[in-house]
Order: C-alpha cells, then structure tokens, then sequence
C-alpha cells in the first residue's frame, strides 16, 4: 500500500481521509473506502436485519505498524476494518469466527474486500478484520486528486 498510496502519515493522507456516518456507526477511514463499507453494510443490514444495533467495529483508521513490526497495517490508511458483534469478537489468532461476522464475509468479498478469517499464508487468522483488496484500491483513483495514487499497471 506504500506504493500505491504513499506514506500514512502525509498531509495528502489526511486530506484524503474522513469520518462519515457509513450505516450502523460512523467510521474513519479513506474516502472511497468508506463509500464501499457503507454500500456493502446496506446490503447486509437489509438482509440480516438481526445485525442492526449490535454490529460495531473496533477500529479503521489506525496509523500503526503490523504486529512483526515490518510494515504498515493496511489500518493505517483507512482501508481496513474490525468488527464487532455487541462487544465481542473473536480472539486474534482464533481458529473460529462469529455467526454474525461470518454471513458478511460474501457480500463483502463481492465488493473487492477480503476477509481475516480466510487468512492462511500468513499462518494465523483475524476473523474480524476485513479490508479493501487491491483491486478495490486501485479502482479508488478516479475519485482522488491528479497523481494521488501511483498507478502500477
């Protein structure tokens, strides 16, 4: 993400992140990022009406650095999220989800975002956290100013 969006930290990334109400709650996070979370949450809440009032999330915007330490969580440009179910939410590392967490996991798939829980070449799972893949990235450059992100086609 480096690449394609640049340093976390930059003026230009604050100026390219918001906090907008996106159904259930509101959030902080990349623009296009959140017009896509609150599309993909419309779909589910009218599906799973079950969902309104205790689906929450536990963070999207967070500037920090991945739990090795190595890189950047995707976190850190608004393009990732951690839901809740009420307060809970599954254990990092667990080898299981939630029930509510796991009847999202289609619908946002079909949005271009993908799930912790489905995590495997990095040897744990995050059954909570879902983010923006990169395509879906990519296809946020329409929406930015000239040379906002670097292409790499």
């Amino acid at each position: 993400m480096m690449a394609l969006l640049g340093d976390p930290n930059s003026q230009r990334m604050k100026g390219l992140t918001a906090t907008e109400s996106v159904g259930p709650f509101r959030a902080t996070g990349l623009k296009p990022a959140l017009a896509s979370l609150r599309s993909v949450l419309a779909t589910v809440l009218r599906k799973y009406p079950t969902l309104n009032g205790i689906l929450g999330y536990n963070g999207m915007h967070l500037i920090r650095k991945t739990r090795n330490g190595a890189s950047y969580s995707n976190h850190s440009w608004g393009i990732a999220i951690d839901f809740v179910i009420g307060v809970d939410a599954p254990p990092y590392g667990a080898g299981y989800s939630m029930r509510g967490l796991d009847v999202m996991v289609p619908h946002f798939h079909r949005a271009g975002w993908y799930w912790g829980g489905g995590y495997r070449s990095i040897g744990r799972k995050d059954a909570m956290h879902f983010e923006c893949g990169l395509a879906l990235v990519r296809s946020f450059h329409p929406h930015f100013p000239s040379k906002a992100l670097i292409s790499l086609s």
